[in-house]
């Protein structure tokens, strides 16, 4: 049985051309697998069909997975800067894919969708819409005021902060050592490094750190430097803390032998 991957390879092609994409860089997957072949070549003729350019004039294809996306999307964008949408082969591959377009596209999501601010956030009977269905100037103003943060996860994305924090919108920056740390393989002291380097690039371009902490212990020295945005813990462990402690109390109560009074 067919999957479709024609199919598949050209719905993905005619998301591009809608969103306005006008160079594509196409990342597939192992080219020995069927698959790949059927769904980036449909992809190439439906953008071709379109108007829209061939990022390098050809598909790359490599393997299923998330370095080989990062690898491909970190090759293609620094010999072909203005390339402005890819498609990706699957999702193992597209997850490795971060890069400035990503910023300004998330950007772009919740900027209102109006000639002066260029967005896409339209109106929508949401509670800052309330009590009508948004559209009007208050609406545009409130969507406009929206507070846009990026976190940086992922080795890719570490590696091109410059051209991500100067991205126009961008309010603040999020490190996320644990995810990082996955991403990049990275040690203890190779982390506590690359966290270093974030804040000098947040300096650099005057985009705020926001920092998470699981505990006060760096929170004095943080503040001497400048830092100013603090995430403190995480509401799943202050959950479990509460219920812990409360539950610890509660079986202390009921584990103590009752006095009777006669």
């Amino acid at each position: 049985m067919d999957a479709g991957h024609e199919q598949a390879g050209a719905l993905a092609a005619e998301h591009l051309v809608q969103v306005g994409a006008r160079k594509v860089g196409i990342i597939a997957g192992d080219p020995r697998v069927r698959a790949t072949a059927l769904r980036s070549n449909a992809a190439r003729r439906h953008l071709a069909a379109a108007g829209v350019e061939i990022a390098g004039g050809v598909v790359h294809t490599g393997t299923y997975s998330e370095m080989w996306g990062r690898t491909a999307a970190r090759a293609m964008t620094a010999r072909v800067p203005d390339v402005d949408g890819f498609l990706c082969g699957n999702d193992q591959i597209a997850r490795g894919v971060r890069t400035r377009q990503d910023v300004e596209r998330a950007v772009a999501a919740v900027r209102p969708d109006t000639p002066e601010r260029s967005g896409t956030y339209g109106a929508a009977a949401r509670r800052n819409a309330r009590p009508n269905y948004g559209g009007g100037q208050e609406y545009v103003s409130s969507v406009a005021e929206t507070v846009v943060g990026v976190m940086i996860e992922k080795r890719e994305s570490f590696d091109d902060l410059d051209a991500l924090l100067s991205v126009d919108g961008v309010d603040f920056v999020q490190w996320g050592p644990t995810d990082f740390r996955m991403s990049s393989g990275g040690t203890t002291a190779e982390i506590d490094r690359a966290r270093g380097e974030l804040f000098d690039a947040c300096d650099r371009n005057g985009v705020p750190a926001r920092i998470e902490l699981a505990d006060l212990s760096e929170f004095s020295d943080l503040c001497a430097r400048g830092f100013r945005h603090f995430s403190l813990g995480i509401d799943i462990e202050m959950l479990f803390g509460a219920w812990k402690q409360l539950g610890t109390e509660a079986r202390k109560i009921l584990q103590t032998p009752a006095v009777v009074l006669s």
